[in-house]
């Protein structure tokens, strides 16, 4: 005759222990939508069957299917998943999403190389274009972005001649400056 071997579990009745929630996000973009998911585990970590309830306490809306929605910015949104008196809350900031703002405004430098390589390629919004400074220090590059913005993030694209040394300084008048970011021995292209 044929055997069958079969896994016996002896012990308490499996019960929901904990919920699982993917993906695990810090920031999520205002114009893009979430779609979350759960799953419960029970004492043994396995799956287990769970009635799950999906809620925020703020900066979008959260639907019953665990598709949230970012409409308004802020820290600490709370978004929270429930079965029975097993909770899984998972926080995040909702923000509007990073764009380019420098793209296409007024742009200088104190030296250029020439044709090619003039200070408005660093905002042309082409990958492939570049400032040149001249071959001597120190150089200054900036772009006017036209009026007052809340900075984020700022990238840089290096080529390699990238600059070893450099300083990312903000100012509201052109006139007075303030040093946000300095790096020393960049090795980074």
């Amino acid at each position: 005759g044929k055997t069958k071997t079969a896994n016996i579990r002896v012990g308490a009745t499996p019960v929901l222990n904990t919920i699982t929630v993917q993906p695990s996000i810090t920031k999520a973009d205002i114009g893009k939508n979430y779609q979350f998911s759960a799953v419960g585990l029970d004492q043994y970590n396995d799956t287990i069957a769970a009635n799950l309830v999906w809620s925020i306490n703020k900066g979008g809306s959260i639907s019953q299917t665990g598709l949230f929605v970012p409409e308004t910015p802020g820290q600490g949104a709370a978004l929270t998943v429930k079965s029975g008196n097993v909770t899984k809350t998972v926080t995040f900031d909702v923000r509007y999403p990073l764009m380019n703002i420098a793209l296409g405004k007024t742009a200088s430098s104190s030296s250029s190389q020439g044709n090619g390589m003039e200070a408005w390629r660093v905002v042309d919004g082409d990958k492939w274009s570049r400032w040149g400074s001249l071959w001597t220090d120190p150089q200054w590059w900036m772009v006017d972005l036209g009026k007052q913005y809340s900075i984020e993030n700022i990238n840089l694209n290096w080529e390699t001649a990238m600059a070893a040394d450099f300083t990312v300084e903000l100012s509201s008048n052109g006139t007075i400056w303030n040093s946000v970011y300095t790096v020393t021995g960049n090795t980074k292209a």
